[in-house]
């Protein structure tokens, strides 16, 4: 009987552990290695924006691509340096608990560029507060973007939670001031290991997992005390 008891306290344990560790699963990610543009698009057909650069990722490894962008300055397509994504980064990143996005960033171009996010959505649209600046010519950055409601700025948007709530569109682009539209600019920009993530923090789960870890714990309890009940009787008898 010992043994059983043992055998449902450690199995409780090992629930807990497992919960614990897919809270922390990052979500989507794009590194491009399929050689397709992953649902990035400029909005109008252009040949030279945006292209996948077989081996041109971050790693420079054989085999490890990278989203290419550019833009010209004038009125026509990609007057902008911008891309955005309307498939796998839409829908509600609040449900989902996304708080940051990390994405690899290049500047190719003979211009410095200031980058920022940008969510478009029901709520209207937001710019990431957060931005990186990468000069002309500079290697690989990594960029680390908070998306947590009060880390965005409206640019025209009126409730930021509706937009994460039912994000629309996604985009990358150059912004020197928190704007949804990029300003026309002549830049070229190489993007790599676009990746959502969830908070990542030691010792303060959050209210989810301690309802989800509170129901395991209470169940093991009630079943420890139902074999201890049960020993109590056949001892008496």
């Amino acid at each position: 009987m010992k043994m059983r008891s043992r055998l449902w306290v450690m199995g409780g344990f090992l629930l807990l552990g497992m919960a614990q560790v897919a809270w922390a699963t990052p979500d989507t990610i794009d590194d491009f290695n399929d050689a397709t543009l992953q649902g990035w698009e400029i909005g109008r057909a252009d040949a030279r924006t945006p292209l996948v650069i077989e081996d041109g990722g971050r790693s420079g490894e054989a085999g490890d691509h990278a989203l290419g962008i550019i833009s010209t300055g004038t009125g026509g397509v990609a007057s902008r340096l911008a891309v955005y994504n309307e498939d796998q980064w839409t829908g509600n990143f609040i449900e989902a608990n996304l708080q940051s996005v990390r994405v690899d960033l290049k500047n190719t171009g003979e211009t410095t560029v200031v980058i920022r996010l940008g969510f478009d959505g029901p709520g209207g649209r937001f710019v990431t507060s957060d931005s990186i600046e990468l000069a002309a010519g500079s290697d690989w950055q990594s960029a680390l973007f908070s998306i947590k409601p009060d880390d965005l700025v409206a640019d025209g948007g009126t409730n930021v939670v509706a937009t994460l709530e039912n994000v629309g569109q996604f985009r990358i682009h150059h912004a020197p001031t928190p704007v949804f539209r990029a300003p026309r600019s002549v830049a070229s920009l190489s993007i790599d290991n676009v990746q959502a993530l969830e908070p990542v923090v030691v010792g303060v789960p959050s209210l989810s997992f301690w309802g989800g870890s509170l129901l395991i714990a209470a169940l093991f309890a009630s079943a420890i005390l139902v074999l201890q009940s049960k020993r109590k009787l056949s001892t008496s008898a």
